[in-house]
Parts: C-alpha cells; sequence; structure tokens
C-alpha cells in the first residue's frame, strides 16, 4: 500500500504558501494537483508515474515541472515558494525520477533529504532559485544518470566529489554563480554525453582529463573565464557534435586534433584570445553546420584556395582580418559550382562585418532564401545590393562605398526589422516607398548625401524606434507628422524588458551571439554603441547637421520614450515648443 501523507502534505504546504485551497479549482487551474485526493490511488493521480507490480504498485517518478507557474490566476508569477515544501517528498525512496524544474523554488539544498532518494536515476532541478552550494549528500547518489541543476543562484566550487556520480550521462550546470577551477576528476564520468557548465565564474583551463570522456556529444563551457590553451588531444572525442567554449580567455592555436571530430556539427569559438591562422581544414569536416570564430586573434589566410566539404547555416569570422573579393570557394558546398555565398545551404547568418573586403559584386540570394541577419560592413562599393532573401529581418551595409539611390526592391523585405545603411554615399530623395516595410524598427541613413525633404510618409512606420538622418543634405521643414510616430510615443517599461536580442529571429538563430554594441548613433559629437537589446528601452531621432529650416513641430513633444533628440546644427528659427517639456 502507497502512503498518500508525504503527496499530500506535500501539496498542503505548496497551497499555504500560496495562498490557495481545493475550492480554487473551481476558477484556476491546480496544475494536476486537484487529482491529489485521499479518497483515490496514487496511481490514478496527475503527475504521478508508477510501476506495477502485482500487488504492490510503487511510485516511481514525480513530474512537477512548471507546478507553481501553471497555478492559475490566484497567484503572482513572480512569487517564490520555499524549499522547506519538498521535506515530505524525500521520504519517498521508491523515486527513480524527480522533476521539480522551473518553480523558483528559493532556499538551500536539502542535503540530508536528496540523501534518502538513493535511487533516483533521473534528478531536474533547472530553473529555480536554489541558493546554496551543492551538499556532499548529493554524491552518495550513486545510481543517477541525469542531474540538471542549471539556472539557479548555486554558489561554491565543483566539488572533486562528482567523481563518484560515475554513471551520469547528463550534467548541467548552467547559469550559476560557481567559481574556481574545473576539477580534472571529471574525466572519471566516462558515460557522460553532455556535460554543460555554461555562464558561471570558472577560471583556470580546462582539465586535461576531458579527453577520457570518450561518450561525449555535447560540452558547452562557454561565458566563464576560462584561461590557457584548448587541451591539444581534444579531438580524440571522436563522438562529440557540439563544442563551444566562447566568451572565455582561451588562448593558443586550435587544435589541430580538432580535424578528427567527424561528427561536429557545431564549433563556437568566439570571443576568445585564440591566435594564428584559421586552418582550412575546418571546412573539411562534413557534419560543420554553425562555425563561430570572431573575436580573437585569428587571421585569415586570403590567399587559401579550398572545396569545402560541410554545408555552413551560420558562419562568423568577425575582425578576422578578411580582406579582397569574397572566396568564391567558400560557397562551394552543395555540389554545384555556385556564383557566390547564396548557394550555402540553409545560411541563416551571414555576419563579415570589420574585415578588408572589397569589390561590388554580392551574394544573390532567391527571394525565398533563408538569411535573417546580414551584416557587409566592410569596404564594397558600387550600387546598394538588395539581392537578399525576403526573410532577411536586419540588413547592415554600414561603412562601405555604396552609391546610387535606393533601389525599390527594397520593400520586398516585409520582414525587415532594421536598416542600418550610415556612412556610405547614397544620393537622392530619402524615398517615400520604405514606408511599406512596416515592420521596421531601426533606420539608420545618417552619413550618406541625400537631399531633398523628408516625406510625411515615414511617419506611417508605426514601429519606428530609432531614426537617423543626420548628417546629410536635407532641406525643407520637419514634417509636424513624426510626432504621431507610436513607437516614440510611448513610454517603454523598462522592467518588461528581458536580456534576450530584442529583434526576432528564427527559432534556428535564437541561440546565436550577436555582438553586444551593434548599432550606432551620433550622441553629442560622437559615436555611441547600443546594444540591440536597448531597443526595448529608449528611441532616438537625429536629423542634425542637414538644412533642415523653418519652426521646428511641438508635436515632436508627443515622443515620450525619446532618450535622445537631436536637431542641432541645422537652419531651424522660432521657438523652442512647449510641449518639449514632457520630454524629459
Amino acid at each position: 500500500m502507497i502512503k498518500k501523507k508525504p503527496f499530500l502534505q506535500f501539496k498542503h504546504l505548496l497551497f499555504n504558501e500560496l495562498k490557495l485551497n481545493d475550492t480554487d479549482s473551481a476558477d484556476a487551474s491546480l496544475g494536476g494537483l486537484e487529482s491529489w485526493n485521499s479518497s483515490s490511488s496514487c496511481c490514478h493521480w496527475d503527475l504521478v508515474i508508477c510501476h506495477s507490480r502485482p500487488g504492490s504498485p510503487q511510485v516511481t517518478g514525480l513530474n512537477l515541472s512548471f507546478l507553481v507557474p501553471n497555478l492559475g490566476p490566484a497567484f503572482d508569477q513572480n512569487v517564490a515558494v520555499s524549499s522547506n515544501l519538498l521535506i515530505p517528498l524525500f521520504s519517498i525512496r521508491t523515486l527513480v525520477l524527480l522533476d521539480i524544474s522551473s518553480n523558483n523554488i528559493r532556499g538551500e539544498i536539502s542535503a540530508p533529504g536528496f540523501a534518502n532518494l538513493t535511487r533516483l536515476l533521473h534528478l531536474d532541478m533547472r530553473e529555480n532559485s536554489f541558493n546554496s552550494s551543492i551538499p556532499p549528500q548529493l554524491f552518495s547518489l550513486g545510481h543517477l544518470q541525469y542531474l540538471d541543476m542549471s539556472s539557479n543562484s548555486i554558489q561554491g566550487s565543483i566539488s572533486s566529489d562528482f567523481r563518484r556520480l560515475k554513471k551520469l550521462t547528463f550534467l548541467s550546470l548552467d547559469e550559476n554563480f560557481l567559481h574556481g577551477e574545473i576539477p580534472s576528476e571529471i574525466g572519471n564520468l566516462t558515460e557522460l554525453k553532455t556535460l554543460s557548465f555554461r555562464q558561471n565564474k570558472l577560471c583556470g583551463g580546462i582539465p586535461l582529463s576531458v579527453v577520457n570522456l570518450r561518450n561525449l556529444e555535447v560540452l558547452d563551457l562557454s561565458n566563464n573565464s576560462l584561461s590557457k590553451e584548448i587541451p591539444g588531444d581534444i579531438g580524440n572525442l571522436g563522438n562529440m557534435s557540439t563544442l563551444v567554449l566562447s566568451k572565455n580567455q582561451l588562448k593558443g592555436e586550435l587544435p589541430v586534433s580538432i580535424r578528427k571530430m567527424g561528427e561536429l556539427k557545431t564549433l563556437k569559438l568566439q570571443n576568445n584570445l585564440l591566435s594564428g591562422e584559421i586552418p582550412p581544414w575546418l571546412f573539411e569536416l562534413k557534419e560543420m553546420k554553425y562555425l563561430h570564430l570572431g573575436e580573437n586573434g585569428l587571421t585569415w589566410n586570403n590567399s587559401v584556395r579550398k572545396t569545402p566539404r560541410c554545408m555552413l547555416a551560420e558562419l562568423s569570422l568577425q575582425s578576422c582580418g578578411v580582406s579582397g573579393q569574397i572566396p568564391v570557394w567558400l560557397s562551394n558546398q552543395t555540389g554545384q559550382v555556385p556564383k557566390s555565398l547564396a548557394n550555402i545551404y540553409r545560411l541563416l547568418v551571414l555576419d563579415l562585418s570589420n574585415n578588408s573586403f572589397s569589390g561590388s559584386e554580392f551574394p544573390v540570394f532567391e527571394p525565398e532564401g533563408h538569411p535573417a541577419f546580414i551584416d557587409l560592413s566592410a569596404k564594397f562599393s558600387g550600387e546598394i545590393p538588395s539581392t537578399f532573401g525576403e526573410n532577411t529581418k536586419v540588413l547592415s551595409l554600414s561603412q562601405n562605398e555604396f552609391f546610387g539611390r535606393l533601389p525599390k526592391n527594397l520593400t520586398n523585405f516585409s520582414l525587415l526589422e532594421r536598416l542600418d545603411l550610415h556612412d556610405n554615399k547614397i544620393s537622392g530623395e530619402i524615398p517615400s516607398f520604405l514606408s511599406q516595410i512596416p515592420s521596421l524598427r531601426v533606420l539608420s541613413l545618417w552619413n550618406n548625401s541625400f537631399g531633398g525633404s523628408i516625406s510625411n510618409d515615414l511617419s506611417n512606420l508605426t514601429n519606428l524606434q530609432i531614426l537617423d538622418l543626420s548628417n546629410n543634405n536635407l532641406t525643407g521643414k520637419i514634417p509636424p507628422s513624426f510626432g504621431n510616430v507610436q513607437g516614440m510615443t510611448h513610454n517603454l517599461d523598462v522592467s518588461s524588458v528581458t536580456s534576450d536580442n530584442s529583434f526576432t529571429f528564427p527559432m534556428e538563430v535564437q541561440d546565436f551571439v550577436i555582438t553586444d554594441h551593434d548599432f550606432e548613433i551620433i550622441w553629442k559629437k560622437s559615436k555611441r554603441s547600443f546594444s540591440s537589446r536597448n531597443i526595448g528601452v529608449f528611441s532616438f531621432l537625429d536629423l542634425s547637421n542637414n538644412k533642415l529650416c523653418e519652426q521646428i513641430p511641438s508635436s515632436l513633444g508627443n515622443l515620450k520614450s525619446l532618450k535622445s533628440l537631436n536637431i542641432s546644427y541645422d537652419l531651424l528659427s522660432g521657438r523652442i515648443p512647449y510641449s518639449f517639456g514632457g520630454l524629459i
């Protein structure tokens, strides 16, 4: 007979903390706990897994994931619950699986409690607020195969006692406050397939013992302070499909042994101190899809001629010293002889910024092409290219030598959110057809040769939050309709802005790290860089250094969310509108 007492005690403690009771089930979901009662068998309850033995069933699993946030309108989504409510569950010694993830449980990890659950194979504690160190009693769970403690506030160091959990195949301690070095004993966990310590405060080198983890498929140590060199024999991990070491302080050259990783699909090493030439053999890895090497001391040998064997979806060589024409060989990945990078299979991100490319030939994508983020800020010349796919959301062609007028087919980019063409030689009037791109949030055209008046139609861009037309030859008056641009009129709630990139991208690009300072404006006579994350907080309007005349429209006082309004160095006259007092 299964004892119901610990289950009902847990329910009672949880309901007390959330000020709920069973009668709330009439107007609020109780996440499955409404089925927990004294009159029915535990094995008939929701969230409970039983192993049926003739005459003696046992509770072997509790799936309590996302339970607290699902408790309906009676519950404040931001409240935390105490880790003490778990105490009754620690008496259910038959548990093999315990999932308490995504519940905002706060407090210490109960050392004696978890030590009781000696049969556990699967323990998921991610996305809570546990704030103690990892108790040593946890390492007595010798049968544990899956342990996820990511996205908490766990402190202290990673204990060498992890070596005792020899059956682990999955270990994630991501997004905590762990410090110190990764213990060499981690190499004893030879059954591991996934090892992830991303976004902590770990230092020292990557232990050489990781090369003992021959079953490892995923290794993510990104966003730490790891230094020294990447272990030279890391390529002996032949099952590795994902190697992510970005945003550390790793130095030295790329280990030659990586070329032996025949299953490698993702290699992210950006934002380190790596040096030397980028080895062409990286493009011989047939399974490679995501290759990020930018923001290092790595350099590209522009004389290399190669026939890649992979079909990349993402390639980042930012600040790698690439110069000259875009190499034709780089796009030879579909079995045919292509004319441009456009033939790279499912290319989603094309970032070639801060290099020394030149010339006037560009990728020619099919209309249904996949790239969502395109940054060709280099030293190109010629007319403005617009042969990109209709799925483009960010198009940055700044700091080139493009000339001529804006092409009408820019309106084909119906999903475009950011158009950045600053620091070119583009002329003609700013066309009214730009108003036909309703998704546009950033329009940066500063430091070009635009002339004529500003079209009233631009005010129809209701989502526009950054408009920079400074340093051109614009004439006429400021359109009063600018005061009605909805993206600049609403006070924005800073507390509602998350750390996620504020531009929206396809699911495949969501984890791609676009540089933190990825758009520039002129502010107080100097260039300022701002993260795209801040587009959810601020808006900017800069019409300075033109030849705009007549009075300042009082309607500009409606733009309550402006962080910066710059209309200096024009030919404006009259009084400063009283409505500007509301902009402070």
